[in-house]
């Protein structure tokens, strides 16, 4: 039960600062082309910073500050369906064409 614990930890500090690490970039390109809400791109920040930390506090003495950091999380996933669907609504609608032969 211990080695799995100690590979879930691990996981999570690995995977935590990967994702995170890709949640800052892509919120600071999409804050710089403009194209997307400044809110957005503050949530996409913030997550980006917190998930790293969170992931880096996984000691037992850090339990109170990794479950404050743990609601980036959250903050990750609103980030994700907002931009997903942003994307989506402002995809262009593309028409049949017809090939001539």
């Amino acid at each position: 039960m211990i080695a799995i614990e100690w590979s879930a930890a691990m996981m999570l500090r690995v995977a935590g600062r990967a994702i995170g690490l890709s949640v800052l970039c892509s919120a600071w390109v999409m804050w710089r082309s403009g194209l997307f809400p400044r809110v957005l791109n503050i949530l996409g920040i913030i997550a980006g910073v917190c998930i790293p930390l969170s992931a880096m506090f996984i000691a037992p003495a850090f339990d109170t500050v990794r479950t404050t950091l743990e609601i980036s999380v959250f903050i990750f996933f609103i980030w994700m369906m907002w931009a997903g669907v942003l994307l989506w609504i402002r995809t262009p609608k593309h028409s049949a064409v017809a090939v001539e032969e």
